[in-house]
This record gives structure tokens, C-alpha cells and sequence, in this order.
């Protein structure tokens, strides 16, 4: 699985990594006509435990929209994001999970 790495420190590391958690959802994808903009929207989130699967958060009740764009096209995207009256943030999916099932 690793061979294509050199670094045999780093594969050594990677060999020993294990999943904490599993993060499911549901997710839609929209495109610009231009194709300059890209929008998914993430529902029904679950998470669970990897250590025991049977340990999962309820459907958390809100919905992630994430807006793709390439820096190239900022200008034409910037005054579409601009009228969205959504509070813009930085949200994690995996922190979320972490808090979420009092792993941090």
C-alpha cells in the first residue's frame, strides 16, 4: 500500500494509523453554468465512533454549504457569495465529530 513512498520514517507512521471516526452524511452538488463556482450542501451528519460503531451522534439538525472556486475566478464569484445572507465560517467536519461523541 505504501511502497510508492521513500521516507521510511513516514511510512512507518502511516502503517500505524487507525480511523477514530467515521462522519456520514448526505450531499448535493451544484456547478455555475460557467463552471466557476461549485456549491455542495451537506445534511443528515452522524458520527460515530470507530471503536465502537454502535456509538453514534443523533442526525445533527443543520446543513453545510461549502462554496468552491478557484482563485482565478474570485471576482466573478466574490459578488454571488457576497448576497448570501448566511454567517460565513470555518467548520471542520472531523472536530465536529471529535466534540460531538466527547472524544476532545
Amino acid at each position: 500500500m505504501f511502497e510508492s513512498i521513500k521516507d521510511e520514517e513516514l511510512k512507518n507512521i502511516l502503517i500505524y494509523l487507525r480511523p477514530i471516526v467515521f462522519t456520514e452524511y448526505d450531499r448535493k452538488y451544484f456547478e455555475s453554468k460557467e463552471k466557476k463556482l461549485r456549491i455542495t450542501i451537506d445534511s443528515n451528519l452522524i458520527f460515530r465512533k470507530a471503536s465502537i460503531l454502535s456509538i453514534f451522534s443523533k442526525i445533527m439538525p443543520y446543513k453545510i454549504i461549502e462554496f468552491k472556486f478557484s482563485l482565478e475566478d474570485k471576482d466573478y464569484c466574490l459578488p454571488f457569495l457576497k448576497k448570501i445572507p448566511f454567517r460565513s465560517t470555518r467548520m471542520s467536519k472531523y472536530i465536529n465529530a471529535l466534540n460531538t461523541l466527547s472524544i476532545i
